[in-house]
């Protein structure tokens, strides 16, 4: 959820670097994955909440899940490195949530479980489900009057059993800060300060809020019959901006008091001489693209500014005081988009607000960094932050004229001014000499477009996986720029790959299910490419036939689910098939002769001469077209023919 993230291999880097020796990832991203393989760094890897439903309804989605984001990225060796968790959604019974996903969470948990038992890997790696601490609830500050929230009690003894069954822990986000926004708490109390006013709840005495709240968990679990799982805190950290108290300086002190209390292993007044099995600290990185609807400062929970630069110092427990920054992280030219104050500035805040809905404002807001700067600092303060996100754009800093670039930094002590935009692509844009967006996107799309043929034409010995994960970057590479021709034809070429390889025993996971085909056909559809979307209808009529519908079906499936989706298929089918013959050269060439026949062609000799020029220029540009399709078809299918 950040605009411009660190590759992932700098990301590995930066790990080693500090010493860090697990992460929890929140999705199962294959180029972080293949970047983590063999870096003896612990992995949990999550599935996020919108595959909740399809892998409790599939226990095939759940085996493939299972073999393309675990199996493939496993370590067999004798370190404890590689995957050891999979969380099954993030916080699904967060209270903002509902009960959207109440009824898919455990069951998709259970499904994965099977699916790692199939590979043998139910005993290395665990299921968890990561639980948000709105899910207990209580009338007063008393810990030992909490309990799970009532729609989630049956749903959360359900899973404890499961956990508990399968000897996984109790994943939990626990925020002294959120705390301390939302109860009577101390700043103190938060910071672990010596200083700070015990609190006496259930004839225990607490020094620390980080304290209280986890025997707040332990007291809940205890009371539905769980006194002695393990507790994993899944979340915990304070934020350097965005409100009040949010600052470096504050988040320095709560974590070093954090760490000085795990590392002491005194444990809770319940859990005594007994602290958390694990603790994640978060995050890693600041995110200027994540979710503010719990507050603004939600973008700022990072040990490490975006591009990984420590923001503050602190011992992660081998002995050093201070974070390793990123090492050589190229950046763009240092150049900031401020209001031109030579301008008439009437209209300058209404730009600035449209600026910041489309950018990160944060560090404006109430409590923020910036929130006491003047008019028009803020103003512009909120065009560099668009300007940044845009990759310094010189049309990014228009803003009817009112915007002007400039070298000279307009930060000042309390506010900075963000100017380290990631430079991946200086070189292209300087050699380019690219002055707009849009000429940027040319030049990357006709970039991409020949790599991606010299590539794939490349990788015919490689494997299956390989070749899948290639076109999937350039796929995911086209749909960025909006190539949509380029996206989807790749995304054709993948599910047929797919398809070709699925038939032997050992690539069964494989297989191309009829959804999948048929939202292929429906973007192909509404893009225009109808020959193709035609033949990929018959992909998935015949997916239906041979019963590969595994995930269009859920637990309580009948037959009218098929029906339906036959249908939609047919009535895809047939558009696009009235979209090929009317668009086709044949139809074309009657429509000609039908206005000759009628006498609706000019008889002037000139405009005959032209049109016959017209004509053979048609053909040939058809013919053109065609050879260079064929051409680029047999390259892409390069793949399936050669491997």
């Amino acid at each position: 959820m950040a605009s411009h993230p660190l590759p992932p291999p700098k990301v590995v880097e930066l790990l080693k670097s500090n010493k860090i020796n697990k992460v929890k990832l929140f999705d199962a991203n294959p180029y972080i994955l293949e970047a983590l393989y063999g870096s003896n760094i612990g992995v949990t890897v999550g599935i996020p909440n919108n595959l909740l439903r399809i892998l409790y309804s599939s226990k095939k989605a759940a085996n493939r899940w299972v073999h393309n984001n675990v199996n493939r990225y496993i370590s067999y060796g004798g370190s404890n490195a590689g995957i050891e968790y999979v969380a099954v959604g993030d916080e699904p019974f967060l209270k903002s949530y509902g009960e959207q996903f109440h009824p898919f969470t455990i069951g998709a948990a259970v499904n994965i479980q099977a699916a790692l038992k199939i590979v043998n890997l139910d005993r290395k790696v665990k299921i968890v489900v990561p639980c948000s601490f709105d899910n207990f609830e209580s009338g007063s500050n008393l810990s030992s009057e909490v309990h799970f929230r009532p729609d989630l009690n049956k749903t959360m003894i359900e899973l404890l059993t499961f956990l508990n069954k399968h000897g996984s822990p109790f994943f939990v986000t626990i925020s002294p800060f959120i705390t301390l926004q939302t109860k009577n708490m101390s700043l103190d109390f938060s910071l672990f300060k010596e200083t700070a006013r015990p609190h006496n709840f259930s004839h225990k005495t607490y020094k620390n809020s980080f304290d209280l709240s986890y025997d707040t968990v332990v007291t809940v679990l205890s009371k539905v019959g769980f006194p002695d799982i393990d507790i994993v805190v899944a979340k915990i950290g304070w934020p350097t901006d965005g409100a009040a108290n949010a600052t470096s300086n504050l988040a320095e002190i709560f974590m070093k008091g954090l760490l000085t209390h795990l590392h002491s292993n005194l444990g809770t007044p319940l859990r005594p001489r007994h602290p958390p099995l694990e603790t994640y600290i978060f995050s890693l990185f600041d995110e200027d693209q994540r979710s503010i609807d719990s507050g603004n400062f939600e973008r700022h929970w990072g040990l490490f500014t975006f591009d990984g630069q420590a923001k503050y110092h602190v011992d992660l427990g081998h002995g050093s005081e201070s974070l390793v920054d990123a090492q050589n992280v190229e950046y763009l030219t240092s150049r900031w988009c401020v209001v031109n104050n030579n301008k008439d500035l009437s209209n300058a805040s209404a730009n600035a607000l449209e600026a910041c809905s489309n950018a990160d404002c944060t560090a404006l807001s109430p409590g923020g960094s910036c929130f006491n700067s003047s008019w028009p600092s803020n103003i512009s303060y909120a065009f560099n932050s668009y300007y940044q996100e845009h990759n310094q754009s010189p049309k990014s800093c228009d803003f009817g004229g009112l915007g002007l670039i400039t070298t000279v930094d307009p930060s000042t002590d309390r506010c900075s001014f963000n100017d380290t935009t990631l430079g991946f692509l200086e070189s292209l844009l300087v050699s380019k000499d690219v002055e707009s967006a849009t000429e940027v996107r040319s030049t990357l799309t006709q970039l991409l477009r020949s790599e991606s043929l010299s590539v794939i034409r490349s990788i015919a010995a490689k494997t299956v996986h390989q070749k899948l994960l290639i076109l999937d970057f350039f796929v995911r590479a086209f749909a960025i720029l909006g190539d949509v021709q380029s996206c989807l034809a790749l995304r054709y070429e993948a599910l047929q790959l797919r398809e070709l390889k699925s038939a032997t025993a050992s690539c069964e996971w494989l297989q191309v299910s009829s959804v999948e085909w048929l939202n292929f056909v429906a973007d192909a559809v509404h893009s225009g490419f109808h020959s193709v979307a035609e033949k990929a209808c018959e992909n998935a009529l015949s997916c239906i036939g041979s019963g590969n519908n595994d995930v269009l079906k859920p637990a309580t499936d009948t037959s009218s689910q098929i029906l339906n989706a036959i249908s939609e298929i047919t009535r895809l089918k047939n558009c696009a098939m009235a979209s090929v013959a009317s668009g086709s050269v044949q139809v074309q060439a009657v429509e000609y002769l039908k206005r000759k026949t009628t006498g609706q062609q000019k008889s002037d000799p000139l405009y005959k001469e032209e049109r016959c020029l017209a004509s053979t220029s048609f053909r040939n540009g058809i013919k053109k077209q065609n050879i260079r399709k064929l051409y680029e078809r047999q390259s892409l299918l390069q793949i399936n023919e050669e491997n």
